[in-house]
């Protein structure tokens, strides 16, 4: 799988409703040639933000004080990565930490 492949966001929409029908995320991956956790992240997107959480976004600066509640909350509320990108509204931001 290449690495930095920019998607339009009706390409994402197609693969997150393929997975909401049922596709498993590893046939969606072998078909397309994507990651598996892409696919779970475009469907995190989709979930929290509707069909404009898979536009694509520019990186973002976030407030100390912002960051502070995010790690406390990753550290006291046992989330998991994932989880703590999803509730603070950063999905697009787990994706390069995962990368890097």
């Amino acid at each position: 799988m290449r690495k930095n492949r920019i998607h339009t966001a009706d390409f994402r929409l197609k693969i997150v409703k393929e997975k909401l029908r049922g596709t498993s995320a590893r046939a969606l991956s072998s078909k397309w040639k994507l990651s598996t956790s892409l696919i779970r992240t475009w469907v995190d997107h989709h979930q929290s933000s509707g069909a404009l959480g898979l536009l694509p976004k520019s990186h973002r600066c976030y407030a100390i004080e912002f960051k502070r509640i995010v790690v406390e909350a990753y550290t006291n509320k046992g989330l998991s990565l994932r989880d703590c990108c999803r509730q603070f509204n950063m999905v697009e931001d787990y994706i390069s930490i995962k990368m890097n």
